[in-house]
């Protein structure tokens, strides 16, 4: 799937040299691929393609998306840009186990069950995670799942205007101004991302909204 991230003027939050493709590839279906063979291939066939912007979440395939993204892009890191997200968790076992890992296993043997695991998994998601602490430990979180020192694009993840708060908005330029951020902003649906943008215009250096390629 691909994503456009819409952007307002350069700023001074923008990375030296950083420009982003037109055309994005959204990373929240790589779990419905079989394996971690086609998982790089498809990958490597968007870059192929002349994509250089992916889009992913801690959120998205149960939390593994981004790990996967992140072997994809070692040791090309200067040729790709990065969005990642934060505010959305992604579900966790009992024991700090992956979700992922246990619907692999078990959608190997029970395929009619895909759909039944996955709304369960669902439903273990913990939205709604915007304070500073969260936005801070989520970002470390990427860093190390994405093996990079550096994320392009840093959105809130279906946030509102009372998601915000000075306090985040003050963690997220200090990370901005040392360079582990490039730009950030929300990603939502298009109601949402409009009401940030009139009355948080903090929050809305970049908006990413739904069929934001029309």
């Amino acid at each position: 799937p691909a994503k456009t991230a819409g952007r307002k003027g350069a700023g001074p939050r923008m990375m030296p040299n950083m420009v982003i493709g037109k055309i994005g590839f959204g990373t929240t279906g790589l779990l419905a691929l079989s394996g971690e063979g086609e998982r790089q291939r498809l990958l490597g066939a968007a870059l192929d393609a002349g994509i250089t912007h992916f889009d992913t979440a801690p959120y998205y395939g149960y939390g593994e998306a981004e790990k996967i993204l992140g072997r994809f892009i070692k040791g090309m890191r200067s040729r790709v840009t990065v969005t990642t997200k934060f505010g959305i968790r992604p579900p966790r076992l009992a024991g700090g186990g992956s979700v992922a890992g246990a619907v692999k296993r078990l959608v190997r043997h029970l395929a009619p069950l895909r759909k039944l695991l996955a709304d369960q998994a669902g439903k273990m998601v913990q939205r709604g995670a915007f304070g500073a602490a969260d936005a801070e430990e989520s970002l470390e979180a990427s860093l190390r799942a994405l093996q990079t020192d550096h994320i392009d694009i840093y959105l809130l993840h279906e946030a509102g205007p009372g998601d915000t708060s000075d306090e985040l908005l003050a963690f997220l330029e200090k990370k901005t101004e040392e360079g582990v951020i490039g730009r950030f902003g929300t990603g939502s649906e298009f109601a949402r991302v409009a009401e940030i943008a009139a009355t948080r215009p903090g929050f809305a250096g970049v908006l990413q909204f739904e069929n934001s390629a029309t």
